[in-house]
């Protein structure tokens, strides 16, 4: 009865998750005449800037920029989106929040899911740049799917802190634009870390972004593994941060309707 029971509230929780991401990206592209395009604008005109400033005018030295730039950009996107969103996540959902018995972190969840929709429906334009490119698809690409989920986990834990904390201090929303901004910068989309300097290395050691780009990268241009080790460590601390930020919201949602 307990197995069925436990069964039962996982069906219950993803067809809730399906729907309400089916709701989140409807609202999010209504009444727009591209709708989901808009998902490739963005990181689509960026690649257009790095390639102009970094191969037309700096000239940096990374075989295949184009497919370099844009499989980290629709990544970093990904991580971006949900970071930023996810600081109002609760505000715009607060009919929801205030609904007993609902389970208010699956909206976390949610925002962090539809953006990986975005990221997945952008995959077959990074391909076809892969093709037009010269550049073969290896079987490499099998391990798209762990990295893909190292990267929700860590995503998620980090949003169910920010998302949280921003309903009792304001100040977080400012506060992660302004931290992702600067985490971009640290994080190697448009270079390659070798090019940078070895007593900075101690940055991308501890940059979980990092680590990430490198996985892609390896993936999708130089047809590598990543290394065992490393991402094995990633999914250790991704799981974690899963983890614990489950447990911070959790403990700190007790008040969230008087909040919010």
């Amino acid at each position: 009865m307990s197995k069925y029971s436990a069964a039962a509230r996982f069906a219950y929780l993803w067809d809730l998750l399906s729907a309400l991401v089916k709701r989140e990206i409807q609202l999010r592209y209504r009444r727009s005449a591209l709708g989901i395009l808009w998902s490739l604008i963005n990181p689509l005109l960026s690649l257009l800037i790095f390639v102009f400033l970094f191969q037309g005018v700096l000239k940096i030295n990374v075989p295949h920029y184009p497919v370099y730039v844009f499989s980290g950009l629709l990544a970093w996107n990904w991580f971006s989106s949900s970071m930023t969103s996810s600081t109002f996540t609760l505000f715009t959902n607060r009919d929801l929040v205030r609904t007993p018995s609902f389970p208010i972190e699956i909206l976390i969840l949610v925002n962090v899911s539809s953006n990986l929709v975005s990221y997945l429906l952008a995959l077959p334009v990074l391909l076809g740049l892969i093709l037009v490119s010269g550049v073969p698809l290896g079987l490499t690409l099998l391990a798209l799917p762990f990295i893909v989920l190292v990267q929700f986990l860590l995503t998620a834990g980090l949003c169910f802190v920010v998302s949280v904390l921003n309903v009792y201090y304001r100040d977080i929303e400012h506060l992660v634009a302004v931290s992702i901004g600067i985490w971009f910068y640290l994080t190697p989309v448009f270079y390659k870390t070798g090019a940078v300097p070895a007593h900075y290395a101690i940055i991308f050691a501890v940059n979980p972004m990092a680590q990430l780009m490198n996985g892609y990268h390896a993936i999708f241009l130089t047809h590598q593994m990543p290394d065992t080790v490393s991402l094995f460590l990633l999914g250790a601390v991704s799981s974690v941060a899963f983890a614990a930020g489950l447990m911070f919201f959790r403990h700190w949602k007790v008040d969230l309707v008087d909040a919010i």
